[in-house]
């Protein structure tokens, strides 16, 4: 593993990704950083052998954007080497939404005044009706912004899809592979420390999906945080050390229980919902 990583420097990592390729190898590191070596996968080699009952809901006038088929296609990732831990079952070739009630609104700002309303989901979350997708009408773009089937006008989940896919595995992987504080109930005393606490957020938008809204996320050195306002707070860190030291710096005094991997719920707190 790495020497100490400080989480709470990540969003200039993010920002200094200006093209999908930088985005691509900073997937790659943070699957490093959290000790996952994905081995080389043919669990998307059924990409090359669509036959027709496979392409209902399918509109072969949309371009599929070229950031999705680069993910599937790079040589291994976590999601291809481990999808269980993502709780998400991929929809390709991407859908167009059958539910207008799942349409963009005709002024969301996203659209910049296109009149194709319709969402093309990509990825949902397993047992759930939460989907992600893209506007229809951004299909062309080669790193489309990514949407919530959920979520209001003008909200976007991730603005690009290679910016999605690192925010899925930041939101996915350290639970699995990391040690953890969790706090079913969080306190007015305790939001009230971590706000105090000065942790930097990771550069990426509120985490949006069934269950939990609009999750924040933190970095420290070698630990994430992850808030749902005032109702629960979990925290990763890749050693307890890392942990103990948040703990700390979040209330002096506050001595959480820190659990590993294996002796815990392997869905993160938002996925139990």
């Amino acid at each position: 593993m790495d020497g100490v990583v400080d989480y709470g420097r990540f969003a200039q990592r993010l920002a200094a990704c200006t093209d999908r390729a930088g985005r691509w190898a900073l997937l790659a590191q943070f699957e490093r950083e959290w000790g996952v070596t994905p081995q080389p996968s043919e669990i998307f080699s059924w990409i090359d052998d669509l036959v027709d009952e496979d392409l209902e809901g399918v509109d072969a006038h949309l371009p599929v954007p070229a950031a999705l088929d680069e993910w599937l296609r790079l040589p291994a990732t976590s999601y291809t080497d481990e999808p269980h831990l993502y709780w998400s079952y991929l929809i390709y070739p991407p859908r167009v939404e059958e539910d207008e009630d799942d349409d963009l609104e005709p002024d969301d700002p996203i659209l910049a005044g296109a009149t194709d309303l319709r969402m093309v989901r990509f990825l949902g979350r397993a047992f759930s009706d939460s989907r992600w997708g893209y506007p229809a009408a951004l299909a062309g773009q080669a790193d489309p912004p990514v949407v919530h089937s959920d979520l209001s006008p003008g909200s976007v989940q991730s603005r690009s899809l290679s910016e999605f896919v690192v925010h899925l595995a930041v939101m996915r992987l350290p639970w699995r592979h990391g040690f953890a504080i969790e706090v079913p109930q969080t306190t007015p005393e305790l939001d009230a420390a971590l706000d105090g606490a000065g942790l930097p957020q990771l550069g990426l938008p509120p985490w949006e999906e069934d269950g939990y809204w609009s999750v924040e996320v933190y970095g420290a050195p070698d630990a994430i945080v992850y808030r749902y306002p005032g109702e629960v707070v979990w925290a990763v860190g890749r050693t307890r050390q890392a942990l103990r030291d948040l703990a700390a710096r979040i209330d002096p005094g506050w001595k959480p229980e820190i659990t590993a991997a294996h002796e815990r719920d392997e869905r993160h707190p938002s996925l139990r919902h």
